[in-house]
């Protein structure tokens, strides 16, 4: 029997047809497994459970608690931002005056017998957010806050190690993206993209990317490590205290208060009183 040619495969007497390119998503489905896309099911309505007495003891006594719960919850948030606020100025205060980074101290307040009252403790971490991406982003944003250009150079030099990070993000190069909160759907040039990079890592199909698709397809960032032992030196990199903020203004580390405790040396009367006191002002207040 004669075989035949075509451009699909070649069997005796048959005629294949080729098949079809794989669409972007059916590649991104190959590189990651593919995962059936769940239907989201209408939700029911919820029955209404029968109401015995003991159900009912439990949820009249869980209700209110939880609510004020969350009441509370908010005020300490607020309220420890605040203290948070007035600790990091001090302890900046202190660090500015001695040149050298303070221990982390306890918070105490006594009563008016002179007995310990309230106590908390305030911990300023080695743990930072940068506010910049690069190391000319950091010196622009020290130069701007008034810091020496010169210094500004020095400091991010000697202290903060910028790693490069080149992502190539297949999904959003193939669906598209959120931005200002509307969706973008992907363009004809980055479906391209994604299709010639998924092709070469799932069939070896080396097809060069254009210009335009390599600047969309890969994205490049930074991550950044700040050097062990900084807040014992960052005072050596500034001139003045608006420099020192400035400073710990980009290079931020974490600050906190923690470990509240409160009515210390009342009898447990005096203690539950007070704490009703506080929680009838919160729980009395519309925010």
């Amino acid at each position: 029997m004669a075989t035949k040619t075509t451009k699909g495969k070649k069997t005796a007497g048959i005629d294949v047809p080729a098949m079809p390119a794989l669409s972007p998503n059916d590649l991104l489905a190959q590189l990651v497994g593919d995962q059936p896309v769940a239907t989201p099911e209408k939700k029911a309505k919820r029955p209404v459970m029968e109401m015995t007495p003991q159900i009912a003891a439990a949820l009249l006594a869980w209700a209110p608690v939880d609510i004020m719960a969350g009441d509370l919850d908010n005020r300490a948030k607020l309220l420890k931002t605040d203290l948070d606020s007035q600790c990091y100025a001090t302890y900046l205060k202190i660090m500015w005056a001695n040149k050298q980074q303070p221990c982390n101290p306890n918070l105490e307040m006594k009563n008016a017998a002179g007995q310990l009252d309230v106590k908390a403790q305030y911990q300023v971490k080695s743990t930072f957010s940068v506010q910049a991406s690069s190391a000319v982003g950091a010196i622009e944003a020290l130069v701007g806050l008034g810091l020496a250009s010169e210094r500004a150079q020095v400091l991010v030099a000697a202290e903060l190690d910028f790693t490069p990070i080149t992502i190539i993000p297949f999904t959003e190069l193939i669906k598209g993206h959120k931005e200002d909160g509307n969706w973008v759907p992907a363009s004809p040039v980055e479906i391209s993209a994604a299709t010639k990079i998924l092709n070469f890592v799932l069939k070896g199909d080396a097809t060069p990317l254009t210009a335009d698709e390599r600047k969309v397809a890969i994205q490049s960032s930074a991550s950044v490590k700040v050097k062990e032992g900084f807040l014992e030196r960052v005072t050596t990199y500034a001139s003045t205290f608006e420099e020192l903020q400035a400073i710990l203004s980009v290079i931020k580390p974490s600050h906190f208060p923690l470990k509240a405790d409160f009515g210390i040396s009342d009898n447990f009367d005096t203690k539950k009183s007070r704490l009703l006191e506080v929680v009838g002002t919160v729980i009395g207040t519309e925010d």
